[in-house]
């Protein structure tokens, strides 16, 4: 088979690869992915099954079908979601899994990882499920459970368990034990290139839609099924005005801002539900993209074409477009550098010290060293080229292996029924100094620098606050964001009568604002609206007490029946909303009596706080005891009556 790809470098050059030997066993990797990471799980193991033996297929669950389980192989790839919950493309094969599945596949053998967060109460529950409930179905288990963890190194928990599974799989399927193929420095094998890059100089073509834009965005719906779930929002994406953004903090400055945004959706297909969340394609800034487009030689004004290698695969993204464009929406060039991605961009080193010090750096017996040179120093892509001056990938190796820009999801902040035709969010920017380094670098989110810097021609209070200017992001329109909508499991419930407890520091106040708008919508219509209880933090009131005006004209019109705040910072001893809830117990349990429903957004850490407090506000005001109390809180989470939204702080 021959690869055919255009570097940017060197004009169009012809990259033969040749075809490995086809291989015997078939095997598919099934992914359930929230974020991207169990298809770069997937996507690692196909580039790597050829060496084992194995033609591997990935399958997105989305696509799933029982049939599949007949007979052969399978890895399962399965993330977790909030509280024990399917992602949203694992959805109906957890429905099947769980409600319809009852035949026996004892012809299908099986091995099961999990990602999650150990910070969550019902940690790698997919994982777990999905694991057991095949067993139960007579599909047999080939190689034990694995359990990434994102709030550790989930790196190293799949290289522990990849390490292998290879073995596993081959012993199961009665095939003889081979070695993957290593270069001189002992790096694993590039995995399999998917598409072709052309580089079609610096003239736009005919079909362009400006000086920068793709020519072709939105595609069939067909056509979105063959697209890797990783590069999808770039084809469902909705280009939407930016009405208001201001900023929600008292007391601003660099690396101390809140903005509240407002997007206009009237003239756009883009529906929502209160509560739901909503998906902000981020944008790299143009001096990253400068940076590195002349550290690697190449002309972002060039326009490139990326087609897929083989039938059935859909476009890597919106093309054709400039080099540039394409850089700047849809590579993440700050986010952490995977082992995988280290690994594949030492093959590019020009000095071999510095492949060699790669190439040690990613050996299993290294954990420690490459946690101390990589990861604790949450070094990106463009920090590791830096880093490693040599290492030079050509434009079509780059392209593909780096990970795709994902959309940041914001919990909308307004209700549907009150402003169907606008959404709003909060958005805190990050704008830190990143840990283990010397000189200090920047944790600069590139989300919400972008969110910050968008508006009707720029908002410059917001810009200035943050010490920023209009110049960073250059041909990029500010007045309006590309975004999508999802579903969230923030659901009010649907008899208005029954009460509510939110729990919603900082801005996890967010869906919190969406009910009480809500809810303050349906008193004025003659709804009769039950107890509706906030718990809100933040550091003090005078400095980050956002939407404190219209909280406090909920209270005085009776929207909010009680308002606990805890200032963190206003005295000694700090203080936090799981304070809050155990000084309130008494209130708190009579609430729960009435059927109340808990609704919890903010950190992993702050989440299980929470639901320790309210443990012990079960034990203290309502008869659990210290042995039943888990039980009955696993009971109000299955009745729908506790639902959270944590995010890794």
């Amino acid at each position: 088979m021959l690869l055919f790809a255009c570097s940017a470098t060197a004009g169009c050059m012809l990259t033969a690869v040749k075809d490995r030997t086809q291989a015997q066993i078939p095997l598919k990797l099934f992914y359930g992915s929230q974020t991207g990471t169990a298809e770069g799980f997937a996507t690692q193991l196909q580039g790597e099954a050829k060496a084992h033996g194995f033609r591997a297929e990935m399958v997105d669950l989305e696509s799933f079908s029982p049939e599949q389980l007949t007979s052969g192989f399978g890895v399962f790839l399965m993330a977790t979601y909030g509280e024990g919950d399917p992602t949203d493309n694992a959805v109906e094969f957890h429905r099947w899994l769980t409600e319809e599945a009852d035949q026996e596949f004892n012809n299908f053998q099986f091995c099961v990882f999990g990602l999650g967060n150990r910070q969550y109460e019902h940690f790698n529950a997919m994982g777990h499920l999905v694991d057991s409930r095949l067993a139960e179905l007579g599909a047999q288990r080939a190689y034990r459970l694995g359990e990434g963890d994102d709030d550790g190194e989930m790196d190293d928990d799949w290289e522990e368990w990849k390490a292998d599974v290879w073995d596993a799989l081959q012993a199961a399927s009665g095939a003889h034990s081979s070695t993957a193929s290593a270069d001189v420095d002992g790096l694993p094998a590039l995995p399999e290139l998917q598409f072709l890059v052309q580089v079609l100089g610096r003239e736009a073509p005919a079909e362009a839609q400006g000086n920068t834009l793709p020519a072709v965005k939105q595609v069939s719906p067909e056509t979105l099924k063959t697209i890797e779930k990783s590069s999808r929002p770039f084809f469902e994406c909705v280009r939407v005005p930016v009405t208001v953004n201001r900023q929600l903090r008292q007391a601003p400055s660099k690396g101390n801002a809140t903005v509240h945004v407002q997007l206009d959706i009237k003239d756009t297909p883009l529906t929502y539900e209160t509560a739901d969340n909503l998906g902000v394609l981020p944008v790299n800034s143009s001096s990253s993209v400068m940076d590195l487009a002349e550290w690697c030689g190449w002309d972002v004004a060039e326009w490139i074409s990326i087609q897929a290698a083989k039938p059935g695969v859909g476009p890597l993204f919106p093309s054709p477009c400039t080099l540039g464009h394409a850089l700047a929406h849809y590579v993440d060039l700050h986010g952490p550098v995977s082992k995988a991605l280290v690994a594949a961009l030492a093959h590019f080193a020009e000095k071999p010290s510095e492949r060699s010090r790669l190439s040690a750096l990613v050996d299993r017996a290294a954990k420690e060293e490459y946690h101390a040179a990589i990861s604790n120093k949450h070094m990106s892509v463009a920090e590791l080229l830096q880093e490693f001056p040599s290492v030079k990938p050509p434009l079509h190796v780059f392209l593909q292996l780096v990970p795709r820009l994902q959309p940041r999801l914001y919990t909308i902040a307004s209700s549907s029924l009150v402003q169907p035709a606008a959404i709003d969010i909060a958005v805190s920017v990050i704008d830190r100094p990143k840990p283990n380094t010397t000189p200090s670098r920047q944790m600069e989110g590139v989300a919400s620098t972008y969110i910050a810097s968008c508006g009707v021609n720029g908002d410059v209070g917001v810009l200035g606050a943050m010490g920023l200017t209009a110049e960073r992001y250059v041909n990029v329109p500010l007045e309006g964001m590309d975004v999508i909508v999802r579903p969230s499991t923030f659901h009010l419930p649907s008899d208005a009568s029954v009460p509510v407890i939110l729990i919603g520091p900082g801005t996890g106040l967010a869906p919190m604002r969406a009910f009480l708008q809500e809810r303050s919508f349906q008193r004025a219509n003659g709804q009769v609206v039950g107890e509706t209880v906030l718990f809100f933090g933040c550091r003090k009131a005078d400095e980050d007490f956002i939407y404190s005006n219209e909280l406090q004209h909920w209270v005085e019109d009776g929207t909010l029946t009680a308002l606990h705040t805890a200032f963190s910072r206003a005295q000694s001893d700090k203080v936090y909303v799981q304070h809050r809830i155990q000084e309130q117990g008494g209130a708190v349990w009579e609430l729960l009596q009435q059927g109340a429903h808990v609704y919890v957004c903010g950190a992993t850490n702050m989440g299980s706080d929470v639901a320790i407090a309210l443990r012990a506000v079960a034990v203290q005001h309502g008869g659990q005891s210290p042995d039943t109390v888990q039980a009955w809180f696993d009971g109000l989470h299955k009745a729908g009556r506790y639902v959270s939204e944590l995010w890794s702080a």
